[in-house]
């Protein structure tokens, strides 16, 4: 099959080269991204890019003009530390990048599709030749010249085609369960917002004890007045004089008709007036002001590992916690033998909280999957709720609400930045009575439950992908025996 197909090198299938160089002194505080190798690899994982660089509108176009920029189907890969990651370009993609970190496949020629020589660069055929030519040792790089002469063998465009009809295919569900996982992670976190921090329900309780009647109540003030976040702080500020707060709540009326309906079971559990308090000012009756310490049954960094390559017990440690998951994938092993961990092992509901150093201390992410023993290391701290006073996921959503106050309680200097045990669990918040957290807490494990499902089937789809990859761009197998199949 594939012993027929035309051998060719990378530089006959598209032009290689790298950027135009931009100095440190060029970047902006905004303006159009800048990438390095850092930010393709998060792309090429499908991830938000967590540092952001930027140059100025007017240097991107003069550079563009004069040099050229990425366009869609263009590939860029990872060419010095980390090698060999490639991300290919986007429809509505702009940035441009670093010189010397990432080098750019355009241009590609006739009977190429760009989409397969992406296909091959991620393939274990590309990692192979990667390492043959790779030069250095202690900062490994991939030269042009070294990549344009790697050599592949070329199918026919029509199997080209037909190979990246059906890998695409998997690998867009991919994208598509992912997308799915940070809609409902964004859902449950608007959810937790309007409930625990904006008190909607209470505000919309208020409403309709002023016994408005909404389907007759027809607003005079002009509708960008009658924003619901404005005119509800207005009334939280007013509370003192019950004159202004019937006002607001007139003009806040023609707004929540549909919230009042879609939650009005849940409103329910909700009280009808606030109350206030010294510390936080005023919250909903009945709620409380605790501390961390108040709600939790542990609260402790892990264990300092001894690692092995394989047996022991399975250790997280702060690169696996990102975008409020936890990627087991890159976790090591921990020797019982050596270092014991009796007592320490990880709970579902546990939330997990980076605890060292600038851009990783505060990231958190809670424990939904256990599918062996696992601990975590000293630089993260375990974070487990009593569930008697809140519950798992509703605890895992107050955490998530109040990830950026955690980022910003680090002690020391820059690169030795600690999260102190005892001040975070010093940190107050407020908690609704037992009642309405157990009413909640269906609707945020619904959630995490999706999630679960969705990232079974991410695993399923990536096994069957990366499976079938290899054998696709190798020629041992063809799209006629898989449909067949």
């Amino acid at each position: 099959m594939g012993s027929n197909w035309k051998q060719v090198t990378l530089g006959d299938v598209a032009d290689i080269g790298s950027s135009k160089r931009v100095k440190s002194a060029d970047y902006v505080k905004e303006g159009v991204p800048f990438f390095r190798s850092k930010e393709i690899i998060e792309r090429h994982k499908g991830n938000e890019i967590s540092t952001e660089l930027f140059i100025s509108e007017e240097h991107y176009n003069s550079i563009e003009e004069k040099f050229g920029a990425p366009k869609e189907n263009d590939i860029l890969l990872t060419s010095v530390g980390t090698l060999g990651v490639p991300y290919q370009v986007k429809k509505d993609d702009k940035f441009y990048f670093k010189d010397g970190n990432l080098t750019w496949f355009k241009n590609f020629k006739e009977n190429v599709n760009p989409k397969y020589i992406y296909y091959w660069l991620t393939s274990q055929e590309a990692k192979n030749c990667f390492a043959e030519v790779t030069i250095g040792s202690t900062q490994q790089a991939l030269t042009i010249v070294a990549l344009k002469s790697i050599k592949l063998r070329l199918p026919p465009y029509e199997i080209q085609n037909t190979t990246v009809k059906h890998i695409s295919a998997l690998s867009d569900k991919l994208h598509l369960n992912r997308d799915l996982n940070k809609t409902l992670e964004q859902m449950a976190q608007a959810l937790f917002k309007s409930w625990f921090i904006d008190f909607d329900p209470v505000f919309d309780n208020m409403l309709a004890k002023a016994d408005f009647k909404l389907e007759k109540f027809e607003s005079t003030l002009p509708e960008e007045l009658v924003k619901k976040s404005e005119i509800r702080l207005l009334a939280l500020n007013d509370l003192a004089e019950p004159d202004k707060i019937k006002a607001s709540l007139k003009a806040l009326a023609q707004g929540l008709k549909p919230l009042i309906s879609q939650h009005a079971t849940t409103h329910a559990h909700f009280p009808c007036e606030f109350e206030h308090n010294e510390q936080l000012g005023w919250i909903p009756k009945g709620w409380s002001i605790v501390q961390l310490s108040d709600i939790t049954t542990e609260l402790r960094r892990g264990i300092s590992p001894k690692y092995l390559e394989e047996g022991g017990i399975q250790v997280v440690n702060q690169r696996c916690i990102r975008n409020h998951a936890i990627d087991f994938s890159v976790a090591r092993r921990n020797n019982t033998e050596i270092r014991k961990v009796a007592g320490r092992e990880l709970l579902l509901g546990d939330v997990l909280v980076n605890s060292t150093g600038v851009g990783t201390l505060g990231r958190m992410a809670q424990v939904n999957v256990l599918s062996e023993p696992t601990v975590v290391d000293s630089h993260v701290t375990v974070v487990r709720p009593d569930i008697s006073k809140c519950p798992a996921y509703t605890f895992g959503q107050l955490m998530l609400a109040n990830e950026s106050r955690v980022e910003a309680l680090g002690e020391g200097s820059t690169g030795q930045t600690e999260l102190s045990r005892k001040i975070l669990s010093e940190q107050t918040v407020i908690l609704p009575p037992m009642d309405i957290a157990s009413h909640i807490e269906g609707t945020f494990k619904s959630y995490a439950e999706k999630q679960i499902s969705n990232n079974v089937q991410i695993k399923m789809l990536q096994k069957l992908r990366d499976t079938l990859l290899p054998k696709l761009i190798s020629g041992e197998l063809q799209i006629s025996d898989v449909v067949t199949a």
